[in-house]
Order: structure tokens, then sequence, then C-alpha cells
């Protein structure tokens, strides 16, 4: 009985909590997956890639609904590529204080093909929403996104994506 009488305390707890994490010195610490099936073709012949990223990051909140932070990402697709990102995100929101829109803009660096090539990337997530059931816990959805990398003077790279690499999130605000 005490367990179950816990376990009822600790839910409401967290469902009437009043931090509002969305105000100026809040944080949060979470993390990202993501997955993506690529196309393209050339010569009469037509590719495919299948990608995976996860990416932990922390945010903090500058100012009320303006969030700065980072992410450390691993991906895998044609190559291995490990990055630092360094993000900034306003939260605007659409439904109370549960579902928020949040673009975001990341530039950063780090390494790809094992450590051998250095890689330039900039990303802005255009339709990123994030739905909070609770205030200290959120989950997060990104549906387009556009990317350009540079991996040397002959590997610059260019993507749009449109559904073809959703990302889903979890964060947890403190």
């Amino acid at each position: 009985m005490r367990k179950f009488t816990f376990l009822i305390v600790a839910a409401i707890a967290m469902c009437v909590s009043t931090a509002n994490a969305q105000s100026k010195g809040d944080m949060y610490a979470g993390g990202n997956l993501s997955f993506g099936i690529s196309s393209w073709g050339g010569g009469g012949h037509m590719s495919n890639s299948i990608s995976f990223s996860i990416a932990p990051e922390f945010g903090y909140f500058v100012t009320d609904n303006v969030k700065v932070g980072a992410e450390v990402k691993y991906s895998t697709s044609a190559s291995h590529s490990f990055h630092v990102m360094p993000n900034v995100a306003y939260y605007l929101p659409l439904v109370g204080k549960q579902l928020y829109y949040t673009p975001q803009f990341s530039v950063g660096g780090g390494f790809q093909h094992g450590g051998d090539t250095g890689v330039f990337v900039m990303s802005f997530d255009l339709a990123s929403l994030e739905f909070k059931p609770v205030d200290n816990m959120a989950i997060s959805l990104g549906l387009v996104n556009l990317d350009y990398t540079y991996a040397g003077k002959y590997n610059n790279n260019v993507w749009f994506n449109l559904l073809t690499s959703p990302k889903i999130g979890f964060r947890y605000y403190f």
C-alpha cells in the first residue's frame, strides 16, 4: 500500500508542478533520435541511403521563450559523423502551455569518416513542435529542416528534408 500511495503522490506532484519551462533561467536535458531514407539518382541509377542519428542535448532559457543550447550528435548513413552543435530556438505557444512551435537554428563542427575529415554543419529546423503533457517533461517532433554540410573542397551538401528524416526528442525540465 505504501508503494501505491507513493506513486500516486509522485504523479500528482508532477502534474501540479508550478514551473513554467519557458521562463528565463529554466534548463532542460534530453535528446533526439532521427531516422531517414534518402533517394537520389544520376546516370540512370537510383541510390538509397538509410540514416540514423542520436543527439543528447542541454538547453538554457536566456529570456522567456528563447533557448540556447548544445547537442552532441552521432549520425550514420553513407558515412559516420560526430558533431557538436550549439543552437538557439524560439518557443511560440500554440495551445496554452502544452504545445509550442519551436523553430531552431544550429551551427557547429565535427568529424566524418572515422575522424579523418573535418566537417562544418548548419541546420535550420523549420517545422518543430514540442508537446508538454506535464510541466517538467516534453516530447518534441521535427518534420522539416534545411541542412548544409561542408566536408572539404569537393564535398558540399545541401539537404531539404520534408518528412523524409523526422526527429523525435524527449526533454526533462528542471
